[in-house]
């Protein structure tokens, strides 16, 4: 390092020093913006790392594993089949169904596998946590994942009953395995029974669901390949690792994109006060860079040195948060295995994460300087003696926020667009990151009118107070914006996170009450014949029962899913993109029409009148579209199920069987009594029972999950923010300190300047909370537009309540911020201020 270096950050070093107090502050805001980059990108980085271990998990040793596409499964000759192709050294077959289980403490639904204990661990190395695996001559006999059998209570020794063909039958619990199978995260448990009991108990005669296979020679995987069309006379998919890895990666995806967007946010918070702080600074310090200058230094000098204060910042606030941040990844690591059901397993670590998240926290500090340093570069001597300067700066501010102006609005058309498809959607997502800065610059310019009003009860307290903290606030309307940024930035999104969870909720609410046209809901696992209706008919209190069924179809060789419902009962539900009800109905009920939701329509280039007809098996109905529905029943293909008349799928495609149960009850009906006899009955059968309100709940729960685990990201926003207001409040007072002895000297009591600079504050909370409020409500609308899919449809949801509050709390937060200023305000000397001066 040079010597003319050594001595540029000897004096820019000089200079944070002698500003302890507002150093340390703009370091800790660094330090907490880059300690959320660095989480969640570890986060993000574990997670998908757990996610490699599962895929590996779930196809284990195998090549790749062949899965049929409906419950009838592969005859147990096509094991021996299979086997025989060259090449083959292992075929372990697999079923897999969903039962519904009840122990002394809870009840549910688990995933029931069904394996060969002598094969399945050649392909799957199970870790023994407790007891042991299973074995050939086992029966009525169980090993679970250790993490769901500690949820639900259960020890090697214990017994579940699990509905079975014979009704409820106990299964001792042998063994616990450490779990990283992941391919049913969110189904609940996983039981793992002998193969040979798991075929007749739950209904599979001779027949398997999967096959995992293992070749001896790499080079024959082709050959295996096709040979399996030659012995397997089913339609079957086969997967291999990377596949699976892909499906679940794809269902975090939305995850770690909200991470990596509140990381971004949290930074972008700590960005704005480095940005203010330095403005200030150079604002405090306008003499002397002017003298500076006077005495030779160049304009590049006096930029410099206000870059290498940043950077000063920008090191020691990255290198703490780096530390920092490693913590608080253990913290979401921890919240989102229990939450999301992703076990990961140790704390994790990236180091490219650590040094990625520094080198952006050093980046963002040094673009935030930027400015600043252009502004000091620019002082001259006659500018420091000037106030056209200010002017002149106001002026081109102006200026360039016209240039901002269209630039802005282009992006909230854009966000806003009512158009879907992949690449809108990464265009949204980009406006909205751009929109919320652009947000913040050009906010300056509704600082007048929002501080004249929040000035008005504090002028109704004290009439000079109140004005004088409103024209303190006006008179740099550019600094206000930049000062209340980290905290206006808080606040939008905790508005954005509350009323995105009440958008979701109001979804499911809409959702339920559409796809489900009664009082109560009756969920089956597995499909259940259709006399079992008349148990449920037959109840005090029914008035009436609509079973739905589901089944895979085919249409020009796309395989989709079919719901099957009575149009009867299901007049009033859907909400219609496209074609009339009536008509509509009245085509489903004479047996030749259907209803598509509007992702197929729009995939398919599909519309009302056009042909579908639809295959199952070897039958196919001839079907016309009657109408185009927003969003239907939940399906595998995310298109959402095809609509079918229930005589309908009977008649042509042999349906005898269901998986819900819509009831409604009668005008007269004790509905609590009503929902226990159900639930009762339901759970004989293996089935559950639930209301409107539960399955509403259960969505809202689902995203209030996650929601609440970027709160926890917000509030370091919030602090960030705070440390802002802090900050600005004390440059603010030390630059005025002669102001302040002056007013002190003619008469101004100490509790008259402990209350102008609360009342500076909590016009600044107020400027932050009215802003935040605002921008808050543009990024739920997006976020809610982004996240529409064919299952789910939220609407925009705003909160008057929510709002109301928001503003109280950034009021009451930015008081509480200013009393350590204002503190210092009041101990002023006068004689000390004045002689300074």
């Amino acid at each position: 390092m040079t010597t003319a270096m050594r001595g540029l950050f000897s004096i820019a070093y000089a200079d944070l020093a002698s500003r302890r107090f507002s150093t340390t502050l703009t370091v800790i805001a660094i330090m907490l913006g880059t300690a959320v980059v660095v989480a969640t990108f570890t986060t993000n980085v574990a997670v998908e790392d757990s996610m490699r271990t599962a895929a590996l998990a779930t196809v284990g040793n195998a090549d790749f594993v062949i899965e049929a596409t409906d419950d009838q499964g592969f005859a147990s000759s096509a094991v021996s089949a299979v086997g025989t192709l060259p090449g083959v050294t292992l075929v372990a077959p697999q079923v897999q169904k969903r039962a519904f289980y009840r122990t002394a403490k809870q009840r549910g639904f688990v995933e029931i596998v069904g394996i060969d204990p002598g094969l399945d661990p050649q392909i799957h190395p199970y870790r023994l946590a407790a007891g042991r695996l299973l074995r050939a001559d086992d029966q009525r006999v169980a090993v679970l994942g250790r993490d769901w059998a500690a949820s639900a209570g259960l020890r090697v020794g214990d017994s579940l009953e699990i509905i079975t063909t014979d009704g409820f039958q106990p299964f001792a619990v042998v063994g616990l395995v450490e779990e990283t199978d992941l391919s049913q995260r969110g189904s609940g448990g996983i039981v793992r029974v002998p193969l040979a009991v798991a075929q007749p108990a739950f209904g599979f005669t001779d027949r398997v669901l999967a096959l995992s296979l293992k070749v001896g020679d790499p080079g024959q995987l082709d050959d295996v390949k096709a040979g399996l069309e030659r012995v397997l006379p089913y339609v079957f998919v086969v997967r291999d690792s990377s596949q699976v890895l892909t499906d679940l990666l794809a269902s975090i995806r939305d995850l770690q994109a909200a991470f990596a967007f509140f990381g971004f946010i949290a930074l972008l918070a700590g960005a704005m006060l480095v940005f203010n702080t330095l403005t200030l600074t150079v604002a405090q310090r306008t003499q002397e860079l002017g003298l500076l200058r006077a005495i030779g230094a160049s304009a590049g000098f006096v930029a410099r040195l206000t870059l290498a204060q940043g950077l000063f910042l920008g090191v020691i606030g990255a290198a703490l948060g780096a530390i920092a941040g490693q913590l608080l990844a253990v913290v979401l690591v921890l919240v989102i295995g229990r939450q999301q059901g992703i076990p990961v397993n140790g704390i994790p670590f990236s180091a490219v994460g650590v040094a990625a998240s520094f080198a952006l926290g050093v980046a963002v500090t040094l673009v935030a300087s930027a400015i600043p340093a252009l502004r000091a570069g620019r002082t001259t001597p006659l500018m420091a003696m000037s106030a056209g300067a200010t002017i002149a700066e106001e002026e081109r501010t102006s200026r360039r926020a016209w240039l901002a102006v269209p630039v802005a609005v282009l992006l909230v058309a854009v966000a806003l667009a009512p158009v879907s498809g992949d690449g809108w959607r990464m265009a949204k997502a980009v406006s909205l990151l751009i929109a919320v800065p652009l947000f913040v610059y050009l906010s300056q310019f509704a600082i007048p009118l929002l501080a004249a009003i929040a000035a008005l009860p504090v002028r109704g307290l004290s009439r000079g107070v109140g004005t004088m903290a409103e024209r303190t606030v006006r008179r740099e309307r550019g600094q206000t914006a930049v000062t209340v940024a980290s905290f206006l930035i808080s606040l939008a999104l905790i508005v954005a996170l509350v009323d995105g969870a009440a958008s979701f909720t109001s979804a499911g609410q809409q959702w339920a009450a559409q796809l489900f046209p009664g009082d109560l809901v009756v969920v089956s696992p597995v499909d259940q014949p259709m006399a079992l209706v008349d148990d449920f008919g037959v109840i005090a209190g029914v008035d009436q029962v609509s079973a739905v069924s589901t089944l895979p179809v085919i249409w020009q060789g796309v395989r989709l899913t079919a719901a099957a419902v009575e149009p009867a009962h299901y007049f009033q539900a859907f909400q219609f993109s496209q074609g009339e009800r009536t008509a509509a109905f009245q085509a489903l009920r004479r047996g030749e029409g259907v209803l598509i939701p509007a992702a197929l329509a729009t995939e398919m280039e599909l519309k009302v009148g056009d042909p579908l007809p639809l295959r199952a098996g070897d039958r196919t109905g001839e079907f016309i579209v009657a109408g185009v529905i927003a969003h239907s029943f939940p399906s595998p293909d995310n298109f959402g199920a095809v609509i079918v008349p229930r005589d309908a799928a009977q008649t042509l495609f042999g349906v005898t069987t269901f998986r819900f149960l819509a009831v409604s009850a009668a005008p007269d009906a004790d509905l609590a009594q009503l929902t226990r006899e159900l639930a009762s009955t339901a759970e004989s059968f293996g089935m559950a029972m639930g209301t409107q309100a539960d399955l509403a709940r259960t969505i809202g729960d689902a995203v209030g999950g996650l929601l609440g685990l970027l709160a926890g990201l917000v509030a370091i926003g919030v602090i960030v923010g705070s440390l802002g207001l802090v900050n600005t409040m004390m440059m603010n007072l030390a630059q005025r300190a002669r102001d302040i002895g002056i007013l002190r000297a003619v008469g101004m009591a100490r509790g008259q300047v402990r209350g102008l600079a609360i009342a500076e504050a909590s016009i600044m909370g107020f400027l932050g909370a009215v802003l935040g409020v605002a921008l808050g409500a543009f990024i739920t609308a997006v976020l809610v537009d982004l996240s529409r899919t064919a299952d789910l449809d939220p609407r925009f949801v705003f909160s008057l309540p929510l709002a109301a509050a928001v503003l109280v709390a950034g009021v009451v937060v930015a008081v509480i911020a200013s009393l350590y200023p204002a503190a210092r305000a009041v101990r002023t000397d006068i004689v000390e201020t004045i002689r300074q001066g």
